[in-house]
């Protein structure tokens, strides 16, 4: 594929992610609202804290704003850097994202190139990355998956672009950027730890087959800016929190089938999208079908040079895989189709080195229905565009006795810079723009949430206000304190101070 329509693509993937976000998918979640008040305070020159006091690390501080280090600040940091041009935050996060995976589809032009890929096969791997319904889903949030997918795909694409060159200067360029994406991509997720370890495994096997210079120098070259990146977050992590981890110390131990069984899920939604409706499993059943078709036809395996640079998507791809299951078998983390996003562009480079190119009519026309039906998927997959501080927003909107919307009683009462402890936190604090001390369930949080603990952290945080949401659900329904406030019950140190049909704003007393 040439430069030319390597353009056209990056163009038309621009306009498709462009399109999708404006009309069809935004959306806003709670990793998002951090990323936003990281940014906003970034912008502002607070530096990387967050005004969600969220996760027990954060929390620990006992400042409103406090230390971000559950999150690396990678994205914030992105995001807060458009601000200072004047974008808002929430569109400078949409258009990272989006720009994001547009350049992944540029890169994977050129990994195509470097796997020996004839034009066919290279249209049809970019036209699928780029209507994936989790790829068209990301390019329209406010994430960090597409920013950490770019940075791993342009590490992988740099290694295959030096093994291709033909002089030492080159060849040293282009792993010093693979190398230096590679550790960017640990600042934007903590998963680029994972990537890292498949990259430079990938490389070491390649150093021991060979036992060159080139090979030893490509193996050094890219890590020592990765390992130094990684290094100086850790060191902002100990520094903050006395742990290289940075947060996430929640130990949890899911059960191995469990974990398998949700590992073949994911990988099926990311690849084939997750709607449950009849035309979305028809259309997936037709690519594969028409991929079915193409496989026993025209299957193959890479050879030569091109076989190389296969095992390092291979490499990176398995030890990404199976080191986040191990992960996600341990600690708390959303374990699911996402966390594997970063992987899609390996995953179908790696089918389409299989695949011979398709000679006939036959074999041209299964591949064009097969992307046809793979288009439509990802249409019926679009997942629905509800942000969950819009809930929070129609709970505040609700009237109180006297008519007045409880927003409204809120905007009066409690001040612009004052912190508020709330259930649902993340939401609420983005809503209603003040610093929020989150009450978190036990699926992320350690913290019981007892009447002496309420009024610790109350205290301890300067907070006069506690928002509770009703019907009881999550953090007020795991606490009996809770649960009983929201019925009812009596407290001589919280006051009801107003409310709504669904939510309840309790004042401490004196």
């Amino acid at each position: 594929m040439g430069g030319r329509e390597t353009a056209l693509w990056t163009i038309g993937a621009l306009s498709l992610f462009f399109v999708w976000s404006l009309f069809v998918h935004q959306r806003l979640a709670n990793d998002a609202y951090q990323y936003l008040s990281v940014a906003e305070n970034l912008a502002a020159g607070r530096g990387i804290v967050t005004s969600l006091v969220h996760f027990d690390v954060e929390r620990a501080h006992g400042t409103a704003p406090a230390p971000l280090t559950t999150f690396p600040p990678g994205f914030p940091i992105a995001v807060a850097a458009l601000c200072k041009v004047g974008l808002p935050p929430e569109t400078a996060a949409l258009g990272i994202s989006m720009l994001a995976l547009t350049l992944v589809v540029g890169l994977l032009a050129s990994a195509c190139n470097a796997v020996e890929l004839d034009l066919l096969e290279s249209r049809a791997v970019l036209f699928l990355f780029a209507v994936n319904a989790y790829t068209l889903s990301y390019a329209g949030a406010v994430a960090s998956e597409a920013l950490f997918t770019l940075f791993l795909t342009a590490a992988v694409a740099s290694v295959l672009l030096a093994e291709r060159a033909e002089n030492r200067p080159t060849v040293l360029l282009f792993s010093a950027v693979g190398g230096v994406a590679i550790g960017l991509s640990y600042w934007v997720r903590y998963a680029g730890l994972l990537a890292i370890v498949g990259l430079g495994a990938a490389l070491g096997v390649s150093f021991l087959a060979r036992r060159t210079r080139r090979a030893f120098e490509a193996l050094v070259v890219t890590l020592a800016p990765a390992l130094v990146l990684v290094a100086a977050g850790f060191a902002r992590n100990i520094q903050l929190t006395g742990s290289w981890k940075g947060g996430n110390t929640k130990i949890v131990h899911h059960p191995l089938v469990s974990m398998v069984k949700l590992t073949i899920v994911s990988f099926s939604h990311l690849l084939l999208g997750d709607g449950e409706s009849r035309p979305a499993r028809a259309c997936q059943g037709l690519f594969l079908l028409c991929l079915g078709f193409v496989l026993v036809r025209w299957r193959r395996w890479p050879r030569g040079p091109a076989a190389s640079r296969a095992f390092v998507i291979a490499s990176v791809a398995a030890l990404y895989s199976a080191l986040m299951f191990y992960v996600g078998s341990r600690s708390v983390i959303s374990y699911g189709a996402r966390m594997f996003l970063p992987v899609l562009p390996f995953l179908l480079l790696l089918l389409a080195t299989v695949v011979e190119p398709a000679k006939d009519a036959r074999g041209r026309l299964a591949v064009l229905v097969g992307c046809g039906a793979y288009a439509l998927s990802a249409l019926l997959n679009a997942p629905p565009a509800r942000s969950g501080h819009l809930e929070v927003a129609s709970r505040l909107a609700r009237p109180m006795s006297d008519g007045a919307p409880l927003r409204a009683w809120i905007d009066a009462h409690v001040g612009p810079q004052e912190s508020l402890l709330a259930a649902d936190g993340q939401a609420t604090g983005h809503l209603l723009r003040r610093p929020v001390v989150s009450l978190v369930g036990s699926e992320y949080s350690d913290e019981t949430w007892s009447e002496g603990s309420i009024e610790r952290t109350m205290e301890r945080f300067g907070i006069r206000y506690l928002i509770l949401y009703r019907p009881a659900t999550g953090v007020e329904a795991e606490s009996s304190f809770l649960s009983a406030l929201i019925e009812g019950r009596p407290d001589p140190h919280l006051g009801l101070a107003a409310r709504n049909d669904q939510t309840l704003v309790f004042e401490r007393g004196p």
